[in-house]
């Protein structure tokens, strides 16, 4: 015999043992798992069909372990593959009444989703109660963020103006709750000397079915040049008790502002009040304290150049 001829020989011994081995492991295989077996399986909670407007409230249960009877090929194929239970929610449904699964209900919804040849037992749930919360819309006020910087002599007219000052979100009651603001992400530049108008998001809270009625918001910046202006307004008292006639010193205040170069000869001393109130004097030191009742709504940072009135009373 050659050494060719033996080597195949051999090599075809080889395979017949090799088909032998497996042929017997998958008759081993086939009788070892077409047997019943019990054992404890967990499995997953779905809850399906939700009443309109509702979501899962927190903390439900989701998870449930029993003692189940089967053939070995089921719980191979649950070794792989977790099972889930899906509980129609609609189904126990009561009128003004929680929702409630005795033992006995989840045993013949398992026993249902699984499959019709196994056996259910010691399912480790007595009493199921599902906690659902109402989705509600809220209008909740809307907080500009920003992180600004205008070039020298440069400044904002305003406030940022954005095309709503509120925004509505749905979401669960209880979260809404909660909730009393929502921020934007920064508006942010740098060096700014000119208007600029854009949008800006939304920064939202990473809260499952929480919606937004706008995710991003349009928003515009009114720039001019600013500079300084001083004007001198006459001084008003309040409060003077009849027959009394007093002196101040001074009898005008000089205050100082910015405004923007456009609005320069748009401002008088007439769109400013300043008073002294009589009652509020200090008596030892015989002076007033001047305050600002009116001031025109171009101006900005008003100064007031003097803090302190002198008075003199004449009989």
């Amino acid at each position: 015999m050659s050494r060719k001829h033996a080597k195949q020989v051999k090599k075809g011994k080889l395979k017949m043992a090799l088909f032998f081995l497996f042929v017997t492991f998958f008759i081993w295989f086939l009788s070892k798992f077409s047997k019943d077996f019990t054992a404890t399986v967990e499995a997953s909670i779905s809850y399906i069909n939700l009443p309109n407007n509702t979501v899962l409230a927190d903390n439900n249960v989701d998870k449930v372990t029993f003692d189940l009877t089967s053939s070995g090929f089921d719980f191979l194929s649950y070794k792989f593959k977790k099972p889930v239970v899906a509980i129609n929610v609609t189904n126990y449904l009561k009128e003004d009444m929680p929702v409630s699964l005795s033992n006995n209900d989840l045993i013949k919804i398992i026993t249902s989703e699984l499959k019709s040849n196994i056996a259910v037992k010691n399912v480790s749930i007595n009493e199921l109660n599902l906690n659902l919360d109402t989705i509600i819309s809220k209008e909740i006020p809307l907080k500009i963020v920003s992180d600004i910087t205008f070039k020298n002599g440069f400044k904002a007219v305003k406030e940022i103006t954005l095309d709503t000052n509120v925004i509505i979100i749905s979401g669960p009651s209880k979260v809404m709750e909660s909730m009393k603001s929502v921020f934007t992400k920064p508006i942010k530049y740098e060096l700014l000397s000119s208007t600029v108008s854009g949008e800006i998001e939304i920064e939202a809270i990473n809260i499952k079915n929480v919606s937004y009625s706008n995710r991003s918001i349009a928003y515009s910046i009114v720039v001019e040049e600013f500079t300084q202006k001083t004007l001198t307004i006459p001084i008003k008292i309040k409060n003077l008790p009849l027959g009394t006639n007093i002196k101040l010193i001074p009898d005008i205040v000089s205050i100082t502002f910015d405004v923007s170069v456009t609005n320069f000869n748009s401002v008088f001393e007439k769109d400013f009040t300043i008073a002294c109130d009589f009652k509020d004097r200090n008596i030892d030191e015989n002076y007033l304290i001047p305050v600002l009742e009116k001031k025109s709504t171009l101006v900005q940072n008003i100064l007031l150049r003097n803090e302190k009135i002198e008075y003199l009373i004449f009989k």
